[in-house]
């Protein structure tokens, strides 16, 4: 929390309201339980420009206090975005997201898929970057000592196959990580009964099926007014944008 509070005492001074006395205003509100004067004060600093974890997360907990489950989930999937090791975020998402009406569970992908999955998305990109040269520097290092002393045991050129081996793997899973951010774009639902039409239009011989808040969904097109989506069972269709919240 320092960390933040330090980072909100710099960008205070990149604009004329302070940010920080937004963010202690708001934590004042949650305190007093007037919720939606919280979260949009927290959503005043988004406006400007500035984003954390923690901004996230508070927001999240100002949203689900007022029943607002799919801004809530929105809050908590973008806070996970900054921190994905934040335990108490993971909670408060998977509390907010057993609220959902017509849950769409995710099938079973199996253990192998199912693990890479967690260590793909434990670190931020920059984590997983940062990791995965240590480790690559590492191997290096030991590389030059078995050089340099004439070290042949063989324990020691395991060791820098191994660090090499895992480096590569991180670096993988790091381009992965990359390549689904730029070419994968989700958004949250925050409207309950949103109809999904076969088009761009709203007619209601065209409504398809309906959804709730809450619902992750991938975007396909964003064109003016109206966003082409798929759900995870493979439904698609167009709703009104300003039924979703990008993620």
């Amino acid at each position: 929390m320092n960390k933040f509070i330090l980072t909100l005492f710099f960008f205070s001074a990149l604009f004329g309201e302070s940010i920080d006395a937004i963010y202690q205003s708001a934590h004042q509100s949650m305190n007093a339980e007037s919720y939606q004067v919280a979260a949009n004060q927290y959503e005043s600093i988004l406006a400007q420009g500035f984003e954390s974890g923690a901004l996230y997360y508070n927001l999240g907990n100002a949203y689900f206090r007022q029943h607002l489950f799919g801004h809530a989930i929105w809050a908590y999937e973008k806070s996970l975005q900054f921190s994905p090791r934040n335990e108490d975020g993971r909670y408060n998402l998977d509390l907010a997201n057993a609220r959902i009406v017509d849950k769409i569970d995710m099938p079973d992908s199996g253990f192998l898929l199912s693990f890479y999955r967690t260590i793909k998305y434990a670190f931020t990109l920059n984590e997983m970057i940062f990791i995965a040269g240590i480790l690559l520097c590492l191997s290096v290092f030991v590389f030059a000592l078995k050089r340099l002393f004439g070290l042949g045991l063989n324990i020691i050129k395991k060791i820098a196959y191994g660090l090499i081996f895992f480096s590569l793997v991180l670096h993988l899973i790091t381009f992965d990580q990359y390549w689904t951010k730029m070419n994968e774009s989700q958004g949250i639902l925050i409207d309950n009964h949103v109809s999904v039409f076969s088009g761009p239009f709203q007619k209601n011989d065209a409504i398809l099926f309906r959804v709730n808040e809450g619902t992750k969904v991938e975007i396909l097109v964003w064109e003016n007014q109206w966003v082409e989506i798929i759900l995870i069972d493979g439904k698609k269709g167009w709703i009104p944008a300003e039924t979703l919240r990008k993620l």
